[in-house]
């Protein structure tokens, strides 16, 4: 068997050819008629031809690539290039009998890539909520600095009768961490 070539089409496409005998599509929604050869690729030409066909396909068919045996062709097959100094593509220039297709592989469904894309995005998104509140709330989740009575509003007051005199401790002697306020309440 020589190097096999492939052809993308949808399923239906595929299975009504299976019922003929013959494959008589050329590219996506063009029929052998109207383009006088089937575009075919090598594998390696495959994904560039299935972006550019099927990139945006969202049809109710799935995707299948018939890998062909040339010698089974019994048409003629010629390399031509779309344009001179290009990249030459595989044509069949004639139906493509079913028993030239020696596998049928689903292609990977249209589908899938827009599913990870939303995958990826949710993801993205999630990550970026989680990120921006724990950024919001990383103020609250320290220890809270204790609260003077400057910072109450209004200030308590002691009740008629009472005075305060309130002074800073002195730190002692190897007591320099000492700086608790010292406060004397008495009533008169």
């Amino acid at each position: 068997m020589s190097t096999p070539i492939v052809h993308l089409t949808e399923r239906s496409l595929w299975e009504a050819a299976r019922a003929r005998g013959t494959y008589e599509m050329s590219t996506r929604g063009k029929t052998l008629q109207e383009e006088g050869f089937i575009h075919c690729s090598t594998r390696a030409q495959l994904p560039d031809v299935a972006a550019f066909l099927y990139g945006s396909y969202d049809g109710p068919d799935e995707l299948v690539l018939l890998v062909i045996d040339p010698d089974r062709l019994g048409v003629p097959l010629k390399y031509e290039a779309p344009e001179p100094g290009a990249e030459e593509f595989p044509h069949i220039y004639g139906p493509l009998p079913v028993d030239a297709v020696v596998d049928v592989e689903p292609w990977g469904s249209t589908r899938r890539p827009r599913l990870w894309r939303w995958v990826v995005v949710v993801w993205a998104a999630v990550v970026a909520v989680a990120g921006g509140l724990t950024w919001l709330l990383q103020d609250s989740a320290g220890p809270q600095e204790p609260k003077s009575w400057a910072e109450f509003s209004p200030q308590p007051s002691l009740p008629e009768g009472w005075e305060e005199q309130c002074g800073l401790a002195t730190p002692g002697p190897g007591d320099e961490e000492a700086s608790d306020a010292l406060c004397f309440i008495r009533t008169r």
